[in-house]
């Protein structure tokens, strides 16, 4: 089955940025400007005991530790135990309650949505269908939140989701998935996804999205913690884990950073094997052009001198 497998890092939204100058706000969208933002709105008071710096950690801590609180609950029901005073017990008080407010303004002003990004995806529309006639199977592996690209995979109104899916519905793939051309994979999460969200506009029944943030050991562990994130990374190794002369490789705006090496890893390997019938790399830096295991088994395309439509279009 002819396949491309396509990578992204945050340097994707810049490519995309690039190209439709009028969305410059999606550049640098990442887990540290949502983390900046969230630190520049809350109370003096609480600033100065952090700074920005440590607020990455503290933020990525009360996000993951709010989930686990959100699923200990639902499995405690069942025992009649008085849930909102487990809650309390956790709740930090003005603290969270601030982080709270600050993330739900997160979500309000900066979660790209669709209509926002019409003319973005009408101007990739010639490229995603042109990866819709070459390939069989396109698998899209990214770590972004904010789900920028995959709606220009699912095209305006959403016209494409019959080829398109990805699993945060269902928790786990499913048979909607393995039909689709195009799969969408977040590798570490998406601002979008709450797992234990109930109805309400309280900001503890709406909040608190599956991030994996931190260090190489964090990530691994939220990754292991969560069914929905656990399918897509045991996907991911399944792709990148034996030579498939059939498939295509784009990585495209990806940083191959140490905190990254549960991801990075894999990549490293499949490129020196030469696991894939090619390899492309599309940034402005080429992280791999000192290493002697990587001579050769790539083709590196600079985005500064070249737009991703045209990387996405020639693609065969």
């Amino acid at each position: 089955m002819k396949t491309l497998n396509i990578l992204t890092g945050a340097g994707v939204n810049i490519a995309v940025s690039k190209q439709n100058p009028e969305i410059e706000d999606l550049i640098g969208f990442t887990y540290q400007s949502i983390s900046k933002s969230v630190y520049e709105d809350l109370e003096e008071k609480w600033r100065n005991i952090f700074n920005p710096e440590s607020f990455d950690y503290i933020l990525g801590a009360l996000i993951t530790m709010s989930s686990v609180i959100d699923k200990t609950k639902e499995e405690l029901n069942k025992y009649g135990v008085d849930l909102e005073a487990f809650g309390e017990l956790f709740h930090q008080s003005a603290l969270r309650a601030a982080i709270e407010e600050s993330y739900k303004k997160i979500e309000d002003e900066l979660l790209i949505e669709s209509n926002q990004l019409v003319e973005v995806i009408r101007f990739y529309n010639p490229s995603i269908e042109s990866l819709r006639e070459n390939f069989e199977k396109i698998n899209y592996f990214t770590l972004n939140f904010d789900g920028v690209f995959d709606h220009v995979l699912y095209g305006e109104r959403f016209s494409r989701g019959g080829v398109v899916t990805d699993s945060w519905l269902d928790g786990e793939f499913t048979n909607r998935f393995d039909d689709r051309k195009f799969r969408v994979c977040h590798l570490h999460g998406d601002i979008r996804y709450k797992p234990h969200k109930v109805s309400g506009r309280a900001p503890s029944k709406r909040l608190w999205p599956v991030l994996v943030v931190g260090d190489i050991l964090v990530k691994k562990s939220l990754i292991a913690g969560n069914d929905a994130l656990m399918s897509y990374y045991k996907y991911y190794k399944n792709q990148f884990s034996s030579i498939n002369k059939d498939a295509s490789l784009l990585i495209a705006g990806f940083g191959f950073r140490d905190e990254d090496q549960h991801i990075s890893s894999k990549v490293k390997t499949a490129i020196k094997d030469e696991f894939f019938k090619e390899v492309f790399i599309y940034d402005a830096v080429d992280h791999l052009k000192d290493d002697e295991d990587y001579l050769g088994k790539y083709t590196f395309i600079d985005a500064k001198n070249t737009g991703l439509s045209e990387v996405l279009g020639s693609l065969r």
